[in-house]
């Protein structure tokens, strides 16, 4: 197996800015801090978390960042 560094904070939201485009990210950037706290910044779960985002473009980053947190992401 290979382990994944955490991504610090910068890291992570370059990496959900080339998933999600530049202009979504930098529109919710406390919601995408709070993604990327939820997320630990590991890689793996950053990527299922810009996953969810793309398939539901009308849902605000702040809307999904609060259903991570109440399942307990």
């Amino acid at each position: 197996t290979v382990g994944l560094r955490e991504l610090s904070i910068q890291q992570a939201q370059r990496m959900l800015s080339g998933i999600l485009g530049e202009r979504r990210v930098e529109q919710e950037p406390g919601a995408v801090a709070r993604i990327v706290e939820l997320c630990g910044g590991t890689p793996r779960a950053l990527s299922v978390a810009a996953e969810q985002a793309l398939v539901r473009p009308w849902l605000p980053l702040a809307d999904l960042a609060e259903a991570m947190a109440a399942r307990g992401c």
